[in-house]
């Protein structure tokens, strides 16, 4: 099974750089992107840089919510000069995908929300998994934790989509 990498593709190419305060209608796009992805996310205004809640219902009642937690800010991609390709053009070369995110954390988020849907789709997702997206991890913003203090849901895992295991 071939993955959709044009769909991944599609959110590397928005440039949401969050540390120059100069990209908020990209950031904007790729909350909305994030929250398109899923079906039913929604845009959260008012706590910062936009942020993205939704969820995708388990195949059964009565399952445990997990939240997944992710960003889709990035940093600037500084000179261009030391880049291959454009920071904001995904490439593939040699089994490896080139791209500013494409392993912090858009790669990654994408990864576990593709995995998510595909599962909800073929009536095997054993929880319900909360998608939460921000776009000031890369500043150190704390607007998500601002939001979560205002939910009353219950939720009983959580999932960091930037945690890489970098070996054993």
């Amino acid at each position: 099974m071939s993955l959709p990498l044009d769909e991944l593709f599609d959110l590397l190419t928005i440039e949401s750089v969050s540390s120059d305060g100069a990209h908020p209608a990209e950031l904007r796009e790729a909350a909305d992107w994030v929250a398109g992805l899923v079906g039913n996310g929604r845009v959260v205004e008012g706590f910062g840089n936009p942020l993205v809640d939704a969820l995708i219902p388990a195949s059964a009642a009565n399952a445990p919510t997990v939240v997944a937690y992710g960003h889709y800010d990035v940093q600037a991609p500084g000179d261009p000069g030391l880049w291959t390709s454009p920071a904001f053009a995904p490439e593939v070369r040699d089994g490896w995908l080139y791209a500013r995110g494409a392993s912090d954390d858009k790669g990654n988020f994408w990864a576990l929300l593709r995995a998510a849907l595909d599962l909800a789709d073929a009536g095997d997702l054993r929880v319900n998994v909360r998608v939460i997206a921000d776009g000031e991890e890369e500043i150190g913003g704390h607007s998500v934790l601002d939001y979560l203090a205002t939910l009353d849901d219950r939720l009983d895992a959580a999932v960091d989509a930037g945690v890489q295991l970098l070996g054993v």
